[in-house]
């Protein structure tokens, strides 16, 4: 979970403000189930992204 709170920040922001809002440290945080469940949503997401694929871009008509 560390390595995916160093790369995604929208996820280490998510943590840092339940860090803030109950007073505890980043690991202690880590522990929370529903930190751990926010965690498979983000790594999710990030599967979701990298699996939409982009066609070939159609060819244009020749001006004539």
């Amino acid at each position: 979970m560390k390595n995916l709170y160093n790369s995604n920040p929208a996820f280490r922001e998510y943590v840092n403000k339940v860090c803030q809002k109950h007073g505890c440290d980043v690991e202690t945080a880590f522990t929370l189930s529903w930190v751990k469940a926010a965690a498979e949503y983000y790594v999710d997401a990030e599967k979701r992204k990298k699996n939409i694929t982009v066609g070939e871009p159609a060819g244009m008509g020749e001006c004539k």
